[in-house]
C-alpha cells in the first residue's frame, strides 16, 4: 500500500517507464470511472448532443446554439473536476518520471497550466462559438483556444515520448538511485 500511496502523491525520486505507464492506466480507469458517476449528477449527457445538432426538433439556430454552449460548458465543469481530481496523482507520476530522466519537469507544469486553461475556457464558453457546418450547429473553439489547444498538444504528445518511451539515467542521478536500485 505504500508504494500506491507514494506513487500517487509523493513528488520525491524517480520511477521507471512500467510504474509510470501502470500509474497512468490506474488514473484512466479512475477518471472514465469518475465520468460515468458524474455526468447524471451534473446533468451531462452527450449522446443527447446529436439530437440538439439539427433543427428537426423544431428549435431554432439561435436555441440549438444556447443548447450547445450549455452543454459544452457542463462537460467543461465536469472535465475540470475530474483534472482536479486526478491532478495530483498524474502530476506525480510526470515529476518522478522527469527526475528519472534527470529533469526537474517544468514543461510539465507548463502544460498542466495550459490543461486548466483550456477547460475553464470550455467551462465558462469564453472560448468557444456555435457554427453552423452542413446543417448541423457545433460548439467550435475560439482562434485563442485553438492556439492554446495545439500548444498544449505538441506539449502532451513530447511529454508522452520523453515520459513513457525513452529511459531513464543509468545510475543515481540528482533526484535519487535508479528505480530498479
Amino acid at each position: 500500500m505504500d508504494d500506491i500511496k507514494s506513487l500517487y502523491l509523493s513528488f520525491e525520486g524517480r520511477i521507471g517507464r512500467k510504474s509510470f505507464w501502470l500509474g497512468l492506466l490506474g488514473i484512466l480507469v479512475a477518471a472514465i470511472a469518475l465520468s460515468f458517476v458524474l455526468s447524471p449528477i451534473l446533468g451531462v449527457n452527450s449522446f443527447g448532443a446529436m439530437d440538439m445538432m439539427t433543427a428537426e426538433d423544431g428549435l431554432s439556430l439561435e436555441e440549438m446554439s444556447e443548447s450547445m454552449l450549455a452543454l459544452s460548458s457542463k462537460m467543461g465543469w465536469m472535465n475540470l473536476l475530474i483534472y482536479l481530481i486526478v491532478f495530483v496523482p498524474a502530476s506525480a507520476l510526470f515529476i518522478k518520471r522527469r527526475h528519472d530522466r534527470g529533469s526537474a519537469g517544468m514543461e510539465y507544469w507548463v502544460y498542466a497550466a495550459l490543461a486548466v486553461l483550456m477547460i475553464v475556457l470550455q467551462a465558462t464558453g469564453f472560448g468557444y462559438t456555435i457554427v453552423e457546418v452542413a446543417g448541423f450547429s457545433i460548439a467550435a473553439p475560439t482562434t485563442l483556444t485553438t492556439i492554446i489547444m495545439l500548444a498544449s498538444g505538441v506539449l502532451a504528445l513530447y511529454l508522452l515520448v520523453v515520459c513513457g518511451f525513452l529511459a531513464g539515467d543509468d545510475g543515481e542521478n540528482a533526484y535519487g538511485p535508479h528505480p530498479q536500485a
